[in-house]
C-alpha cells in the first residue's frame, strides 16, 4: 500500500522544534508534498513532492517509452542519453 502525505500547509512544522512532534510519523509515508511558498516566503512556483525510492517510484508511475525513445535505438556515439539523463539520472549515481 503506497501512503501518500499531503503536507503542503503543515509541512513546516518540521522546523519548528516546539511543534514537529505534531508530524510524528510522517516519516512512515511513501511520499510527502510540501508548499514551501505557504509559510517559507519563497515564490509561488516553489512546490515540492519528497518521494522515498523516488527514482524508481516515479520512473514506474509516469515514464512512458514510445519506441523512437528506445533505449536500444542505437546511440553508440554518446556516453549519456541526455535527453532522458534528468529523469533516469545516472547508474552509477551515488545520490
Amino acid at each position: 500500500m503506497l501512503v501518500h502525505v499531503d503536507a503542503a500547509y503543515g509541512g513546516a512544522l518540521a522546523f519548528s522544534d516546539a511543534q514537529k512532534a505534531k508530524l510524528d510519523g510522517i516519516e512512515l509515508a511513501n511520499s510527502i508534498t510540501f508548499d514551501p511558498h505557504k509559510w517559507m516566503f519563497v515564490p509561488f512556483a516553489c512546490g515540492t513532492t519528497l518521494v522515498r525510492d523516488g527514482g524508481n517510484v516515479l520512473r514506474d508511475s509516469f515514464d512512458i517509452s514510445p519506441e523512437y525513445l528506445s533505449e536500444d535505438r542505437g546511440f553508440a556515439d554518446a556516453e549519456y542519453d541526455f535527453f532522458r539523463y534528468g529523469q533516469m539520472g545516472h547508474a552509477d549515481s551515488t545520490r
